[in-house]
Protein backbone atom coordinates (compact mmCIF):
# COMPACT_ATOMS: atom_id res chain seq x y z
CA UNK A 1 0.00 0.00 0.00
CA UNK A 2 1.21 3.52 -1.16
CA UNK A 3 1.61 5.97 1.75
CA UNK A 4 -0.45 8.95 1.07
CA UNK A 5 0.07 11.12 4.52
CA UNK A 6 1.37 14.17 2.10
CA UNK A 7 -2.56 14.19 0.77
CA UNK A 8 -3.84 16.32 3.02
CA UNK A 9 -1.36 18.73 3.16
CA UNK A 10 -1.36 18.90 -0.89
CA UNK A 11 -5.00 19.63 -1.33
CA UNK A 12 -5.29 21.81 1.61
CA UNK A 13 -2.61 24.38 -0.52
CA UNK A 14 -4.18 23.57 -3.90
CA UNK A 15 -7.30 24.43 -2.29
CA UNK A 16 -6.06 27.68 -0.91
CA UNK A 17 -4.12 28.79 -3.96
CA UNK A 18 -7.52 28.61 -6.20
CA UNK A 19 -9.33 30.63 -3.42
CA UNK A 20 -6.70 33.25 -3.46
CA UNK A 21 -6.64 33.28 -7.40
CA UNK A 22 -10.54 34.09 -7.16
CA UNK A 23 -10.69 36.25 -4.06
CA UNK A 24 -8.13 38.86 -5.44
CA UNK A 25 -10.04 39.04 -8.77
CA UNK A 26 -13.58 39.62 -7.45
CA UNK A 27 -11.59 42.08 -4.64
CA UNK A 28 -10.17 44.42 -7.43
CA UNK A 29 -12.54 43.47 -9.96
CA UNK A 30 -11.89 46.26 -12.89
CA UNK A 31 -8.47 46.79 -11.53
CA UNK A 32 -7.62 43.33 -11.71
CA UNK A 33 -6.59 43.69 -15.36
CA UNK A 34 -3.42 45.96 -13.77
CA UNK A 35 -2.23 43.36 -12.51
CA UNK A 36 1.33 41.64 -13.83
CA UNK A 37 2.53 38.68 -14.95
CA UNK A 38 5.06 38.98 -12.56
CA UNK A 39 2.85 39.48 -9.44
CA UNK A 40 1.38 36.22 -10.53
CA UNK A 41 4.25 34.30 -11.15
CA UNK A 42 5.55 35.28 -7.50
CA UNK A 43 2.57 33.99 -6.06
CA UNK A 44 2.94 31.02 -8.11
CA UNK A 45 6.20 30.05 -6.46
CA UNK A 46 5.31 31.15 -2.92
CA UNK A 47 2.53 28.66 -3.47
CA UNK A 48 5.04 26.16 -4.77
CA UNK A 49 7.56 26.30 -1.97
CA UNK A 50 5.03 26.38 0.70
CA UNK A 51 3.84 22.61 -1.03
CA UNK A 52 7.63 21.47 -1.00
CA UNK A 53 7.99 22.45 2.53
CA UNK A 54 5.08 21.03 4.04
CA UNK A 55 5.51 17.89 2.16
CA UNK A 56 9.52 18.02 3.98
CA UNK A 57 7.99 15.99 7.21
CA UNK A 58 6.31 13.43 5.58
CA UNK A 59 9.84 12.21 4.22
CA UNK A 60 11.15 8.78 5.82
CA UNK A 61 9.71 7.03 8.82
CA UNK A 62 8.97 8.40 12.48
CA UNK A 63 10.33 6.70 15.58
CA UNK A 64 12.99 6.83 17.96
CA UNK A 65 16.30 7.05 17.01
CA UNK A 66 17.90 3.71 16.30
CA UNK A 67 14.01 2.14 15.99
CA UNK A 68 13.02 -0.18 12.77
CA UNK A 69 10.30 1.92 12.46
CA UNK A 70 8.22 1.41 8.73
CA UNK A 71 6.19 3.98 7.00
CA UNK A 72 2.59 3.28 7.72
CA UNK A 73 -0.31 4.37 5.73
CA UNK A 74 -2.27 6.88 7.59
CA UNK A 75 -5.90 7.93 6.45
CA UNK A 76 -7.44 10.68 4.67
CA UNK A 77 -9.64 12.48 6.65
CA UNK A 78 -12.89 13.76 5.34
CA UNK A 79 -11.86 17.73 5.12
CA UNK A 80 -8.88 16.65 2.79
CA UNK A 81 -11.72 15.14 0.53
CA UNK A 82 -13.58 18.04 0.90
CA UNK A 83 -10.74 20.28 -0.18
CA UNK A 84 -9.67 18.28 -2.94
CA UNK A 85 -13.39 18.28 -4.40
CA UNK A 86 -13.33 22.43 -3.37
CA UNK A 87 -10.06 23.25 -5.82
CA UNK A 88 -11.76 21.32 -8.62
CA UNK A 89 -14.89 23.09 -8.21
CA UNK A 90 -13.40 26.46 -8.24
CA UNK A 91 -11.41 25.95 -11.40
CA UNK A 92 -14.30 27.01 -13.68
CA UNK A 93 -15.19 29.66 -11.47
CA UNK A 94 -11.53 31.02 -11.83
CA UNK A 95 -11.58 30.74 -15.85
CA UNK A 96 -14.49 32.61 -15.82
CA UNK A 97 -13.35 35.45 -13.80
CA UNK A 98 -10.32 35.83 -15.36
CA UNK A 99 -12.43 35.66 -18.61
CA UNK A 100 -14.36 38.52 -17.08
CA UNK A 101 -12.12 40.98 -15.62
CA UNK A 102 -9.80 40.40 -18.57
CA UNK A 103 -6.77 39.47 -16.28
CA UNK A 104 -4.15 37.07 -16.91
CA UNK A 105 -1.87 38.62 -14.36
CA UNK A 106 -2.72 35.71 -11.75
CA UNK A 107 -2.95 33.03 -14.67
CA UNK A 108 0.19 31.46 -13.11
CA UNK A 109 -1.38 31.03 -9.60
CA UNK A 110 -4.36 29.40 -11.07
CA UNK A 111 -2.05 26.92 -13.16
CA UNK A 112 0.44 25.88 -10.23
CA UNK A 113 -3.28 25.29 -8.18
CA UNK A 114 -4.50 23.00 -10.56
CA UNK A 115 -1.01 21.30 -11.61
CA UNK A 116 -0.25 20.98 -7.74
CA UNK A 117 -3.86 19.56 -6.95
CA UNK A 118 -5.53 17.74 -9.79
CA UNK A 119 -2.39 15.13 -10.19
CA UNK A 120 -2.85 14.68 -6.10
CA UNK A 121 -6.71 13.32 -5.89
CA UNK A 122 -5.78 11.22 -9.68
CA UNK A 123 -3.50 9.86 -6.89
CA UNK A 124 -5.90 8.85 -4.28
CA UNK A 125 -8.62 7.98 -6.78
CA UNK A 126 -6.42 5.27 -8.27
CA UNK A 127 -5.20 4.04 -4.94
CA UNK A 128 -8.22 4.18 -3.63
CA UNK A 129 -7.66 3.71 0.01
CA UNK A 130 -11.47 3.56 0.84
CA UNK A 131 -11.20 -0.43 -0.28
CA UNK A 132 -11.57 -2.72 2.54
CA UNK A 133 -8.59 -5.85 2.46
CA UNK A 134 -10.12 -8.85 1.28
CA UNK A 135 -9.31 -12.08 1.95
CA UNK A 136 -7.49 -14.26 -0.93
CA UNK A 137 -10.23 -17.19 -2.20
CA UNK A 138 -9.20 -20.40 -0.11
CA UNK A 139 -6.89 -18.55 2.30
CA UNK A 140 -7.21 -20.27 5.52
CA UNK A 141 -7.65 -17.64 8.24
CA UNK A 142 -4.66 -16.22 9.64
CA UNK A 143 -4.11 -17.60 13.34
CA UNK A 144 -4.16 -15.34 16.45
CA UNK A 145 -3.46 -15.22 20.33
CA UNK A 146 -6.09 -13.21 21.97
CA UNK A 147 -6.37 -12.67 25.77
CA UNK A 148 -2.62 -11.58 26.52
CA UNK A 149 -1.22 -9.13 29.35
CA UNK A 150 2.51 -9.55 29.02
CA UNK A 151 4.53 -9.77 25.10
CA UNK A 152 7.58 -10.91 27.18
CA UNK A 153 5.88 -14.13 28.03
CA UNK A 154 4.53 -15.15 24.26
CA UNK A 155 4.84 -18.56 23.31
CA UNK A 156 7.64 -19.22 20.98
CA UNK A 157 6.94 -19.09 17.34
CA UNK A 158 4.80 -15.84 17.83
CA UNK A 159 5.26 -12.36 16.86
CA UNK A 160 3.64 -9.96 20.18
CA UNK A 161 2.19 -6.97 18.74
CA UNK A 162 0.98 -4.02 21.13
CA UNK A 163 -1.28 -1.66 19.91
CA UNK A 164 -1.17 1.99 22.00
CA UNK A 165 -4.02 3.75 22.15
CA UNK A 166 -4.00 7.88 22.91
CA UNK A 167 -6.10 9.01 26.10
CA UNK A 168 -6.02 12.80 24.47
CA UNK A 169 -9.23 14.38 22.92
CA UNK A 170 -11.26 13.38 21.44
CA UNK A 171 -10.06 10.39 21.23
CA UNK A 172 -10.45 9.45 24.79
CA UNK A 173 -14.30 9.64 24.46
CA UNK A 174 -15.44 6.04 23.57
CA UNK A 175 -13.49 2.45 22.47
CA UNK A 176 -12.62 1.71 19.17
CA UNK A 177 -12.45 -1.27 17.56
CA UNK A 178 -9.73 -3.29 16.14
CA UNK A 179 -9.48 -5.80 13.41
CA UNK A 180 -6.42 -7.91 12.27
CA UNK A 181 -6.41 -9.54 8.59
CA UNK A 182 -9.98 -8.74 8.27
CA UNK A 183 -11.35 -10.44 11.70
CA UNK A 184 -12.06 -8.27 15.19
CA UNK A 185 -9.77 -9.40 17.54
CA UNK A 186 -11.08 -6.44 20.43
CA UNK A 187 -11.60 -3.09 21.41
CA UNK A 188 -8.65 -0.25 21.98
CA UNK A 189 -9.34 1.71 24.94
CA UNK A 190 -8.05 4.96 25.70
CA UNK A 191 -4.58 5.62 27.40
CA UNK A 192 -4.67 1.34 27.47
CA UNK A 193 -2.60 -1.29 25.45
CA UNK A 194 -4.07 -4.36 23.72
CA UNK A 195 -1.44 -7.31 23.15
CA UNK A 196 -2.08 -9.91 20.11
CA UNK A 197 0.08 -12.65 19.44
CA UNK A 198 0.83 -12.73 15.32
CA UNK A 199 2.90 -15.49 13.16
CA UNK A 200 5.50 -13.82 11.49
CA UNK A 201 5.00 -12.07 7.78
CA UNK A 202 2.95 -8.87 6.45
CA UNK A 203 -0.28 -8.57 8.54
CA UNK A 204 -2.71 -5.55 7.95
CA UNK A 205 -5.22 -3.56 10.68
CA UNK A 206 -7.96 -1.66 10.40
CA UNK A 207 -9.95 0.66 12.59
CA UNK A 208 -13.59 0.52 11.40
CA UNK A 209 -14.83 3.80 12.55
CA UNK A 210 -16.10 6.10 10.15
CA UNK A 211 -14.26 8.06 8.53
CA UNK A 212 -11.15 6.44 9.83
CA UNK A 213 -11.79 3.18 8.11
CA UNK A 214 -8.75 3.13 6.11
CA UNK A 215 -6.25 0.08 6.58
CA UNK A 216 -2.53 -0.10 7.21
CA UNK A 217 0.07 -2.51 6.71
CA UNK A 218 2.92 -3.92 8.51
CA UNK A 219 5.33 -6.37 9.52
CA UNK A 220 5.33 -9.02 12.06
CA UNK A 221 9.41 -10.00 12.66
CA UNK A 222 10.48 -13.02 14.74
CA UNK A 223 12.50 -12.20 17.71
CA UNK A 224 11.09 -8.50 17.83
CA UNK A 225 8.20 -6.38 19.67
CA UNK A 226 5.56 -4.67 17.40
CA UNK A 227 4.66 -1.16 18.91
CA UNK A 228 1.73 0.45 17.01
CA UNK A 229 0.44 3.77 18.41
CA UNK A 230 -3.22 4.88 17.45
CA UNK A 231 -4.00 8.27 18.15
CA UNK A 232 -5.15 11.62 16.09
CA UNK A 233 -2.63 12.63 13.61
CA UNK A 234 -3.69 16.47 13.13
CA UNK A 235 -2.06 17.16 9.67
CA UNK A 236 -4.53 14.30 8.32
CA UNK A 237 -7.87 14.94 10.07
CA UNK A 238 -8.40 15.65 14.42
CA UNK A 239 -11.20 13.47 14.28
CA UNK A 240 -9.35 10.32 12.21
CA UNK A 241 -7.85 7.41 14.44
CA UNK A 242 -5.08 6.13 12.97
CA UNK A 243 -1.28 4.87 13.78
CA UNK A 244 0.89 7.75 14.20
CA UNK A 245 3.48 5.76 14.96
CA UNK A 246 5.36 2.42 14.56
CA UNK A 247 8.17 1.12 16.29
CA UNK A 248 10.44 -2.45 16.43
CA UNK A 249 12.20 -3.79 19.96
CA UNK A 250 13.93 -6.95 20.90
Amino acid sequence: MKDLRWFPAVTTHAFFGMLLHNWILTSMESAAREITLGAGLALSWFLFLVVVFSLLPFQGTRGRPGSSARAVRPVVGAGALVLAAGHVLLLPLGLWYTVRYESLGLLPLLVTAETIGLPALAVLLWQRPWRRPERAAGRPEVPKLLGLRDPARMPPGWVPVVFYRSDLFPHNLRDHPLEIDGDRVGELTPGESLVIGLPPGEHTARIPVSPGKYPFSFAAVPGRTVHLYVGADTRIALWNPTVTRQEHSA
